[in-house]
């Protein structure tokens, strides 16, 4: 084996990177020069938190490694590599900078760019999984990937989402909060006062006096805590509510897909109170007529505009149901398209 020795000019434009605080020095020979630089393979870290194998990490403000976030820009962290093991939080761990990589569980699409998700890990389905695109790398077979940090970084907005970057001073918004605009400031939604409606949702914190705000189309929205299938409304004094008679004006902006996903609904232009009257009746399919598949209900709201939810035990709730408004205290309700599906108990709740 032979080598072309590096001359003391070639020498004189790489510039060997020294880490301090929590790195280490962990060095074995194994260095590659890109860019004209001597850049290592491989580092020592301190973990900032739980780490997956193969998790994509950067360094937070205390010099910890931690994941990086896809559906926050620039990541909550610089992108520094991937972690070559699992780590416990304040463990000293192994990162790889770049490089080949190869592991026997992985079935990857060969010749497709790599991405990372919201929790870090390797993805190649881009379009469903980070909202901010960022190439890592690529896959060269189905188990052996390069695993190389792009510099740039594609900010392409989701397909189907109306959002909004926003400067504004002190802005004091977190993710998932309701927010509005009027006068020319932006403010925190709150269904006490008809004068701040919630007109979008804010989806990211890019620093104190900047935000990102989703108008209409979906959002991940990590561990929201929220009900999944439910729909939800401004609350009074901020933050959601699930339950339109607990607000003061009706305000939906919200309806919860899964554990990390919202879908925010468009503004409406116009609040209802939520102080109307309510009825609510349950029943079985056996309440139903067999034949014309129809249910009567006797609400006695006295009005002829109504707002209906079937809903059954666990909250699930039927949509599209054909109605016909007898008279200002009675309606009956088609059930046709659910007749078959519709056992257990169920709850018909009006509002007029």
């Amino acid at each position: 084996m032979s080598y072309t020795p590096l001359s003391p000019s070639n020498l004189n434009q790489i510039d060997i990177a020294t880490e301090s605080g929590n790195w280490g020095d962990l060095r074995n020979g194994d260095f590659s020069i890109i860019n004209n630089e001597l850049r290592a393979l491989y580092d020592y870290y301190i973990a900032g938190e739980d780490l997956s194998q193969f998790t994509v990490v950067g360094v937070n403000s205390s010099g910890q490694v931690i994941k990086c976030d896809s559906s926050q820009y620039p990541f909550k962290t610089n992108i520094i590599g991937i972690t070559v093991n699992s780590v416990t939080s304040g463990e000293q761990g192994l990162i790889r900078h770049f490089g080949k990589i190869t592991n026997f569980l992985w079935n990857w699409t060969p010749g497709l760019p790599l991405y990372f998700d919201s929790k870090g890990l390797l993805t190649q389905n881009a379009a469903l999984q980070t909202a901010f695109k960022c190439i890592v790398g690529k896959a060269l077979s189905k188990m052996t990937i390069q695993f190389q940090i792009e510099t740039s970084i594609d900010l392409q907005q989701e397909s189907g989402v109306v959002k909004e970057e926003v400067y504004q001073i002190a802005h004091g918004f977190s993710v998932g909060d309701g927010v509005g605009f009027s006068s020319g400031e932006w403010f925190k939604a709150d269904a006490s006062s008809r004068f701040l409606p919630g007109q979008g949702v804010v989806s990211n914190i890019k620093d104190p006096d900047s935000f990102t705000v989703i108008y209409f189309g979906w959002m991940n929205w990590h561990n929201h805590g929220l009900t999944i299938g439910g729909l939800y409304f401004v609350a009074d004094g901020g933050g959601w509510e699930n339950d339109p008679m607990n607000v003061t004006y009706q305000n939906p902006l919200i309806k919860v897909i899964d554990g990390d996903t919202v879908f925010i609904l468009p503004w409406q232009g116009s609040l209802t109170r939520g102080s109307l009257n309510k009825f609510e009746e349950t029943f079985t399919q056996s309440a139903i007529d067999p034949v014309t598949k129809t249910i009567t209900l006797n609400h006695g709201l006295n009005s002829w505009g109504i707002t209906l939810e079937i809903r059954d035990d666990s909250g699930y709730q039927v949509e599209f149901i054909q109605n016909r408004t007898i008279d200002n205290n009675t309606i009956e309700l088609d059930l046709t398209a659910h007749y078959n599906d519709m056992t257990g108990t169920w709850r018909a709740i009006l509002f007029g």
